[in-house]
């Protein structure tokens, strides 16, 4: 588990567990603050709670990007994929809310990017490739 390391190197167990992990987790808070309305807590331990989970949640957000760079890296693709995934996924929900004639057109072919990334981080590791050298202080 390396949070906080976007270069190197991710194979596909290494991943998957994380996404699955990361996506329990998810899911209990969700269970916790649907279950438990702020109503039924004092304000002040719904205020700390929420500002635990907010800084857990961008640590979360950060290892997510980080274990998809590396595991772009291990298919042998450039980090810039996951780029290209962020913004289609901002295109759709700019886009969702507005009608237009273009709506089939443009939900393909964010469809075929996300289904093209989806595909990438199931890709066995890129062998022809050696590990990224990390820099050490001495």
């Amino acid at each position: 588990y390396r949070p906080d390391e976007f270069a190197g190197k991710s194979g596909r167990a290494e991943f998957w567990l994380f996404s699955l992990i990361n996506g329990l987790f998810m899911i209990g808070l969700k269970y916790l603050f649907d279950h438990y309305a702020p109503d039924q807590f004092e304000i002040l331990a719904t205020f700390a709670l929420t500002c635990i989970v907010e800084i857990m949640l961008i640590y979360l957000v950060l290892a997510d990007i980080s274990v998809n760079l590396r595991r772009l890296h291990d298919a042998g693709y450039s980090a810039w994929w996951f780029i290209i995934v962020v913004m289609s996924r901002a295109i759709n929900y700019i886009f969702m809310p507005i009608h237009s004639k273009m709506d089939s057109v443009i939900y393909v072919v964010l469809f075929l990017i996300n289904f093209f990334y989806f595909i990438i981080l199931f890709m066995p590791s890129d062998m022809s490739e050696p590990e990224l050298a990390t820099s050490q202080v001495s």
